[in-house]
């Protein structure tokens, strides 16, 4: 049985979490910069904790996509990997909102759409046959 909502909430989560990804890894980059100022290690630490975030929610979320196709006992046996994908959508969204900035916001947004869906589809598959 096809699950659009699935495929649709695991693309939306995997472009979002690879652009948040790609972005924070820039960042680590351009952060070296300024190695010896107050501060700095906080920064960091922070930042790669973040980026540990995304970068979860990316592996997950490509690994949720996989789900959209499966019959009902193997769906049932990824819903365990549904919800922590969707949880880590969530996250990831929250942290996005944190920094404020627009293009994170608008792809908080898209973490928070993705999540969504993917528990949606979770919730109605006990009620499809």
């Amino acid at each position: 049985m096809k699950r659009p909502m699935t495929l649709t909430g695991g693309i939306l989560g995997t472009v979002a979490n690879a652009i948040f990804a790609i972005m924070y890894v820039l960042a680590l980059t351009l952060m070296f910069e300024f190695i010896g100022e107050p501060g700095f290690a906080t920064v960091l630490i922070v930042a790669v904790l973040e980026l540990a975030v995304f970068v979860v929610g990316l592996v997950l979320s490509i690994l949720s996509i996989v789900a959209w196709n499966k019959d009902a006992g193997a769906f049932k046996k990824k819903k365990a990997l549904l919800i922590v994908c969707a949880a880590f959508n969530l996250i990831g969204a929250v942290l996005g909102f944190i920094t404020g900035s627009v293009l994170y916001i608008i792809l908080s947004i898209a973490l928070i759409a993705a999540a969504v869906l993917l528990i949606v589809d979770v919730c109605l598959e006990g009620k499809r046959k």
